[in-house]
Formats: C-alpha cells, sequence, structure tokens
C-alpha cells in the first residue's frame, strides 16, 4: 500500500509530486517492483521525510502540522487534565507513554454526547514513544501528572469496540498560545459547533 497525507498548507509543487503516478508498469509487461516505480516523484519525498522523523518509534512519528490546521480538521476536541503518566518498556526495548485524563471543558461538536464511552477511553491513552515530539514542540517524556493536555480525535469509541482516532497529531500541550491556535482552527471549521 502507498499513502501520502498533506494538509492544506501543503506546497502546491509537493502536492504535485503526490499525484505524479506511473500507472504504466501495472498494464505493461514490465512489472511494478517497488513502491518508487508507481510514484517515482513522491518516493524521494517519502524517503526523506521518513529519515527526517525517524528519531522515535518508527511507526509514531513526530506531528509538524499547523495547530490551526489540527483545530480545524479533527472533528472533536476535548480540554483535559493529565491525571497520571505511565512509562511502560517494550520486550524490544521501545519506551511508550500512557497517560490517564481528566476531562474539563468541551473544545468541539460535543464528544461527551458519547458519555462513559469516551471516559473509558481516557483512562489509558497513548502519548506517543520514546522522544516522540507532540505539536508545539513538547515531548511525549516530559509529560506529567497536572499537566493540561488538549486530545483531538476524529471517531467516538462504540461501546463494543473502544478506540478513537489517534495520531500523532492528537495531544497538544495546553498552553494559551496552543488553545488559542487550536481555537482559531475550530472557527475557520464549517462543520463545527464553534465552541
Amino acid at each position: 500500500m502507498i499513502s501520502a497525507q498533506f494538509t492544506p498548507f501543503a506546497d502546491p509543487a509537493v502536492i504535485g509530486q503526490l499525484f505524479n503516478f506511473n500507472l504504466d508498469c501495472i498494464s505493461s509487461w514490465r512489472l511494478c517492483n517497488k513502491p518508487s516505480d508507481i510514484m517515482p516523484s513522491a518516493w524521494p519525498l517519502f524517503r526523506q521525510d521518513d529519515a527526517a522523523q525517524r528519531n522515535g518509534y518508527d511507526h509514531w512519528p513526530n506531528c509538524n502540522v499547523p495547530l490551526e490546521a489540527i483545530g480545524r480538521d479533527y472533528r472533536y476536541g476535548l480540554q483535559t487534565r493529565v491525571e497520571s503518566v505511565k512509562t511502560v518498556r517494550e520486550s524490544d526495548g521501545y519506551i511508550r507513554y500512557e497517560a490517564q485524563l481528566l476531562v474539563s471543558v468541551d473544545l468541539k461538536n460535543d464528544p461527551l454526547e458519547a458519555g462513559p464511552a469516551v471516559e473509558k477511553e481516557l483512562q489509558k491513552v497513548l502519548l506517543g514513544w520514546q522522544e516522540s515530539v507532540l505539536p508545539g514542540g513538547a515531548r511525549a517524556s516530559d509529560i506529567k501528572p497536572g499537566d493540561g493536555m488538549i486530545f483531538m480525535f476524529d471517531e467516538l469509541p462504540s461501546p463494543d469496540a473502544i478506540g478513537l482516532g489517534y495520531s500523532p497529531c492528537s495531544f497538544i500541550p495546553d498552553t494559551d498560545q496552543n488553545r488559542a491556535a487550536i481555537r482559531r482552527g475550530i472557527a475557520k471549521d464549517a462543520l463545527s459547533d464553534l465552541r
């Protein structure tokens, strides 16, 4: 599978490279053997981005998305306080940071309407791995009890399958500056209830 993600702030030249597909090898005698065969322009960008983000756990890259875009594009948002942080050492040597969050304010589209399902999910959230960098520049390893955290997500949990739409951009340290940027983004979202 080959995929690319970009925000509305992406350079149009980069977007052009991401949409430059080579489909000739699908219908010709010469087969597509590597991702670079199908996406020749995007593959060098992927390799460059992959190398730049490889300072933490490979499957939890850093978030380099502007905070306004996070506020605008995520469907739900909560202002929370960190109740506890747990450091977990994996058998493969990686370290992950899990937190328990206490909801204080609904920021966007009333995710609390799901009631106990959301609260159950917030008992154990994955902040990141080793040196993951959260939006706004804080490291997952620096988060401690008492810190404010803005939690942005896309999917409400269902009663039979708890699981929210986490990404490296889901957890933002709650500072005045970060909260103002998130609120500016929320105000730009035409589908938001603009809380």
